[in-house]
């Protein structure tokens, strides 16, 4: 699913380095806080 989700990602138009990086900590940010509720 990451796979996908990357290549999904490297094809879309505009899409540049800060908004990938940005992204990502916000996928980051999301995990830790599903791990902190258990």
């Amino acid at each position: 699913m990451l796979g996908d989700g990357n290549q999904a990602i490297s094809t879309i138009p505009g899409f540049n380095q800060m908004q990938f990086e940005g992204f990502c900590r916000f996928i980051d940010q999301g995990l830790t806080e599903e791990l902190y509720k258990f």
